[in-house]
């Protein structure tokens, strides 16, 4: 959303069934699904989400909410069943 015209566009649409997604210093968009990580960076030419690590070798299986600061550390919430 652009705070001075107030108008809003869509830049990607996010991964099924999710919704929470943080946003790096870079301007990198992440998002969780299942243990995966995935990133999204408007300013690269391919315009998906990639994979980017399986967090699963950590004992991560549903990733629920994600918070980057601006040292680029990430925290992750993981959902256990």
């Amino acid at each position: 959303m652009d705070p001075v015209s107030r108008k809003s566009e869509i830049l990607i649409e996010t991964l099924y069934g999710k919704e929470d997604f943080a946003i790096g210093p870079s301007g990198a968009y992440f998002m969780g699904s299942g243990s995966i990580l995935y990133v999204f960076d408007p300013d690269r030419t391919y315009q998906k989400w990639m994979p980017v690590f399986d967090l699963s070798i950590f004992g991560l299986q549903n990733i629920t909410r994600l918070a980057i600061n601006e040292k680029n550390q990430i925290a992750i919430v993981d959902q256990k069943t």
